[in-house]
């Protein structure tokens, strides 16, 4: 959320709406949707829908997600040209959105969107260049990365194995663990066949017009519920984060603080790194 500073504070990735107060001074808010038609952030479902051709969706998407940094850009350099800072940052979102959908049409030369990445990250160069056009020989100048980015092969379900070593409980029934209902075989087989079989254009087509499909399909086939009072570990989704269940941090917390965590992060961290 945006924080009363000394200054500008305009917030980001998370922020409830576009018409929620996302800007210190409140007025600023008020200067960037007017002045430069700011947008926080891009993402592809606003493009999607069901009388919306996939490729069409992609292509907007691509055009949008590259503007958002230029007039990101703008805004910055007109404030920065406007006062004198101590500290200024400037986070570039879209290189992250855009590795997100566009790097795999990059490494596989789709003849649509597979240069979009590369246009990104020209942008983006642009606009960093403009920035540090503004620097002078008493300003340092930063620039970070918080991830890289590569195409998706295999994944490695660490709730899986967290449970397989003992570390994580769920509330399957010993019935359920043994054995998978036919009904979620069926889905399971529909997914497997949708992804294998179809026409790309057909997949896509049906992508855009069940855009809740994807979700469902996650409910039915996800893991079950965790019994947290039995359950050391557990893992956010495909993050790569383990945590431990702490008592004091997590309401249902077990592992005390201290020797008895730091022992079972270690014990942990020798198991996967010998996976």
């Amino acid at each position: 959320p945006r924080e009363e500073v000394n200054g500008f504070f305009v917030a980001g990735f998370g922020k409830p709406s576009e018409d929620s107060e996302f800007t210190w001074p409140r007025d600023l808010r008020q200067t960037l949707q007017q002045q430069y038609h700011y947008k926080i952030d891009c993402y592809l479902r606003e493009y999607q829908g069901a009388n919306v051709d996939p490729a069409d969706t992609m292509k907007n998407f691509s055009r949008d997600i590259i503007e958002v940094e230029k007039i990101r850009t703008r805004a910055m350099v007109d404030l920065l040209d406007r006062e004198r800072f101590d500290f200024a940052m400037l986070t570039f979102t879209m290189t992250d959105r855009g590795a997100h959908h566009f790097f795999g049409p990059m490494v596989h030369k789709d003849p649509v969107v597979g240069h979009t990445l590369l246009d990104i990250y020209k942008a983006v160069d642009t606009g960093i260049a403009e920035i540090v056009q503004r620097a002078d020989e008493q300003t340092t100048v930063l620039v970070v990365s918080d991830h890289g980015t590569c195409e998706f092969t295999r994944v490695f379900f660490l709730n899986n194995w967290l449970q397989q070593e003992g570390y994580l409980c769920d509330a399957r029934s010993e019935a359920d663990k043994h054995g998978v209902s036919w009904k979620k075989r069926l889905k399971i087989l529909a997914v497997i066949a949708a992804r294998t079989l179809m026409p790309k254009p057909i997949r896509e087509l049906i992508k855009s017009r069940n855009a809740g499909l994807r979700q469902q399909l996650h409910k039915d086939l996800g893991a079950s519920p965790i019994l947290w009072n039995q359950t050391r570990a557990f893992a956010e989704h495909l993050s790569g984060n383990v945590f431990l269940n702490t008592r004091g941090v997590f309401g249902q917390g077990i592992v005390e603080p201290g020797d008895e965590y730091n022992r079972l992060a270690e014990e942990i961290r020798q198991k996967l790194a010998a996976v």
